[in-house]
């Protein structure tokens, strides 16, 4: 996930990209300068001496049959100049800006819920003020390639190419700035010969002035199956970690090998209604919800991609609709017990001089 290459002195980082690619978190490349080491995405190449890491990879897939759609965001820190990436496809894909707050929106939805525990009796203890709740889960080139359509986007461009060849590919990205290394390019190749198509993004000079978050990006592409290319990662040279959220109509889970060979993790599953989230402000997200309610977020962490990547990850339907709702507990109590406390103290105090004056009044009687 994190690739960092240093230099005397480097200068502050800047914040290029925070949304960057939709299509396959994994078979990313990205573009200018000597190669560097493979991160998530597939790879990271910058010019020589920068740094560059990226700092968060999560990606929304959505399915409707024949077409599936792939938002992703990447969040890329870098001292580089020019940053890009390269993303293989199963058929051409066309290319859009998504909204900056879908993620977020995302993160909303899947956040803990609250659930209320009742205690007649327990804490605060002596009068403290806390909560007591606890934490739960939380154009043409080269031939051989050709370019299908090249899309403006203002701060990015993105360009769908077709390949007939490795060969042909890597001359085409060398000859348009984007130096791939060896191990990247062997990763690549198997998408060539299987007829996959690539989408190649890079910042315009609109984006290299930007220093906040660009929007994510959107592509969709015919595809009989929910795919997302993960095989471009087995050149990473660290572990790595990737969350899918996929919408559907029903719950879904991982059909793939690398599913089995990682720690794959539903973290949540469960239908969302976007009434039940009031600051949701993404149209395109509540737009999706009101065809395919259903979420589901796995979570897979990587310690070897090199050895855990033995294929892309395909999303198939799961057996049941059964739900996965992360929850923390919040305990509320009718009688905090240190109020139960002194008023037993006040009662037992209370019975012990009333005894107390009893036996004077009979000793005094008596004498």
């Amino acid at each position: 996930m994190d690739d960092r290459r240093t230099r005397p002195a480097p200068p502050a980082r800047r914040r290029w990209l925070r949304a960057v690619i939709v299509l396959t978190l994994a078979g990313a490349a990205v573009f200018a300068g000597p190669p560097a080491m493979a991160c998530g995405c597939g790879g990271v190449v910058a010019e020589e001496g920068t740094q560059t890491a990226v700092d968060r990879e999560v990606a929304l897939l959505a399915h409707d049959g024949t077409t599936e759609t792939i938002t992703m965001q990447l969040s890329m820190d870098s001292t580089a100049e020019d940053l890009g990436l390269l993303v293989p496809t199963p058929n051409p894909a066309t290319v859009s800006l998504g909204e900056s707050s879908t993620f977020d929106d995302l993160s909303t939805a899947v956040r803990p819920r609250r659930v209320e525990e009742f205690h007649l009796f327990g804490p605060p203890v002596l009068f403290d003020s806390g909560n007591g709740s606890s934490g739960g889960a939380a154009p043409g080139g080269p031939g051989g390639v050709t370019a299908l359509a090249t899309v403006d986007l203002g701060p990015l461009e993105a360009t769908t190419l077709r390949a007939d060849d490795p060969a042909a590919l890597r001359a085409w990205l060398d000859e348009h700035g984007y130096q791939i290394r060896a191990g990247l390019q062997v990763q690549l190749d198997p998408y060539v010969d299987e007829g996959w198509t690539f989408v190649a993004v890079r910042l315009t000079q609109q984006g290299k002035a930007l220093q906040g978050e660009l929007p994510p990006i959107v592509m969709s592409f015919a595809s009989d199956t929910l795919v997302y290319p993960m095989r471009m990662s087995r050149a990473a040279a660290g572990a790595e970690s990737v969350r899918t959220y996929v919408l559907g109509e029903h719950r879904v889970q991982r059909g793939d090998a690398t599913a089995a060979a990682g720690s794959a993790q539903v973290i949540f599953a469960g239908r969302v209604d976007p009434a039940d989230v009031s600051d949701m402000s993404s149209a395109a997200l509540r737009s999706a919800l009101a065809t395919t309610p259903y979420l589901t977020v796995i979570d897979q962490y990587l310690a070897q991609p090199s050895e855990a990547i033995v294929s892309d990850f395909t999303f198939i339907a799961a057996a049941t609709d059964d739900e996965v709702i992360p929850t923390y507990t919040d305990d509320t109590y009718g009688i905090p017990i240190d109020v139960a406390v002194l008023v037993a103290l006040v009662m037992v105090g209370g019975v012990v001089g009333w005894r107390l004056v009893a036996r004077r009044r009979r000793a005094s009687a008596a004498a």
